[in-house]
C-alpha cells in the first residue's frame, strides 16, 4: 500500500488507516488531496482482506461494507453521561475550545453527531490548520481565537503525548483525563490527573 503525506492530518498509522475507512478528506490542502486519492483503494483492499480471512470472496459485499461502515461507526458513538452537564456549567463561566487531530469532514461530523458542537466557541481540526497535536502551533492558534493567554488556559485530554505534552509545550496547564485509571504519564507533563469531568469542574473552580 502506498504511503501518503498525512503528517499534518492524521498523527500515526492507526489513525491514518481508521480515517481511511471513514473520511472523505474534503479540502484544498495537498495532504488531504493525497489522502482522498488513496482512500478508495485502501477501503476496498481492507474490506476484501477482512472477508478473505473468513473465507469470503464477494466484490459486491466489499463495496457494501465500505459504503456502510462510516455511518455505522458514527451511529455507535456514545457520549459519557457527565459530559453535557459539565460542559454546560463550564460554558457559563468560560470560553471553551476544542482541538482535535484528523480529517476535517470526519472530525466535524463526529462533533455534530455527538450534540456537543454548540458548547464550544472555537473548534480547530489539524487538517484545516496545517498543524496537529502535539505541535504547539495548533494550541497557540486556539488561544488566539479564544482571546486567551497560555497561563489563563486549561487543556484537558486523554492522550499524554498529543494532548498533555502538546499543551505543556505551548505553556498551557495540562489535565490528563485518565478514565480507566490505567498507565502512567510517562511525559511528566500533566499538572493534574482526573478520572471523569466532574473532577475537572472542581479544578476549574479552584483555579479562579
Amino acid at each position: 500500500m502506498a504511503r501518503v503525506p498525512y503528517h499534518r492530518i492524521l498523527p500515526d498509522d492507526r489513525d491514518q488507516l481508521l480515517g481511511g475507512l471513514c473520511a472523505r478528506f474534503d479540502g484544498d490542502d495537498p495532504d488531504l488531496a493525497a489522502l482522498r486519492e488513496w482512500a478508495p483503494t485502501y477501503r476496498r483492499e481492507a474490506w476484501a482482506g477482512a472477508l478473505e480471512e473468513h473465507g469470503v470472496e464477494d466484490a459486491e459485499l466489499v463495496g457494501e461494507m465500505a459504503a456502510a461502515f462510516p455511518g455505522e461507526r458514527l451511529s455507535r458513538r456514545v457520549v459519557f453521561p457527565e459530559v453535557e452537564p459539565i460542559l454546560s456549567e463550564l460554558r457559563a463561566r468560560y470560553r471553551l475550545g476544542l482541538v482535535t487531530n484528523g480529517a476535517p469532514d470526519l472530525q466535524r461530523a463526529k462533533l455534530r453527531h455527538s450534540g456537543l458542537e454548540g458548547y464550544f466557541d472555537v473548534v480547530l481540526v489539524s487538517g484545516e490548520v496545517g498543524a496537529g497535536k502535539p505541535d504547539p502551533r495548533i494550541f497557540h492558534a486556539a488561544l488566539h481565537l479564544l482571546g486567551c493567554l497560555p497561563e489563563q488556559a486549561l487543556m484537558v485530554g486523554d492522550n499524554t503525548e498529543r494532548d498533555i505534552l502538546g499543551a505543556e509545550s505551548a505553556g498551557i496547564r495540562a489535565i490528563w483525563l485518565n478514565r480507566n485509571g490505567a498507565g502512567q504519564d510517562r511525559t511528566g507533563a500533566a499538572h493534574e490527573q482526573i478520572t471523569d469531568l466532574y473532577q475537572l469542574l472542581d479544578l476549574a473552580l479552584r483555579s479562579q
